[in-house]
């Protein structure tokens, strides 16, 4: 991703300081956005292996499960963010353009698809084996539509992902407010190391069951 870009009026002169500040606005967005889809494919990536043998490694399966919850809430109001000033018709935002076509689409179902399975797991795992059902069927249907639609949404967003996360890492071209990213994306994380932490006692009773 190339620096950051300085457009200008007609006439020629130099771009407003407002119109600089939206465009940074519109850039710490997107790093923002890039990083947390780059931890949420690394956690996602972990959680899919587990997915091969749930019983053997169901305790790693809720951990990883719980732990990317609260990055998803906050890289869902990233993305909720920008879709709302590019449709309010915020200047900035609508020089940055919108996604490709199928990418706009499969966001939204994406968001959906997602939040069900993580809701219907959270239930599941909540209610216990013996009151599993309809809440389990739920979560493994939502997972089959979630694991079609992501993986479009990941396959056109992954170049764009490698470099936001770059530049965020290597503060290339640096952009305001990369203290407040920081904050963001370790609040979650601390927030998502807690749930996984307690996850741990919840998982006993499914435990028992699976080794029966």
């Amino acid at each position: 991703m190339g620096p950051i870009r300085r457009t200008r009026p007609a006439g020629g002169s130099s771009l407003g300081p407002m119109e600089n500040a939206g465009d940074l606005g519109v850039e710490s967005n997107s790093r923002l956005t890039g990083a947390l889809g780059a931890v949420l494919l690394v956690a996602l990536a972990v959680e899919g292996v587990t997915v091969w043998d749930v019983r053997g490694m169901l305790t790693l399966h809720v951990f990883i499960g719980l732990f990317v919850i609260p990055v998803v809430c906050v890289k869902i109001g990233t993305t909720a963010h920008r879709m709302v000033h590019y449709y309010r018709g915020t200047e900035a935002y609508r020089r940055k353009g919108p996604p490709h076509p199928i990418l706009r689409v499969a966001g939204p179902l994406v968001i959906v698809t997602t939040v069900a399975m993580l809701a219907a797991g959270v239930v599941t795992l909540a209610v216990g084996p013996q009151h599993r059902e309809p809440w389990l069927t739920i979560h493994q249907g939502s997972f089959v539509a979630w694991l079609v639609v992501t993986t479009v949404h990941v396959l056109g967003h992954l170049v764009e992902t490698w470099h936001l996360t770059r530049d965020e890492v290597r503060n290339a071209p640096p952009v305001p407010r990369r203290g407040a990213r920081v904050a963001v994306i370790g609040a979650s994380l601390a927030v998502g190391l807690a749930l996984g932490i307690l996850s741990l006692g919840w998982t006993s009773a499914w435990a028992h069951v699976v080794r029966r």
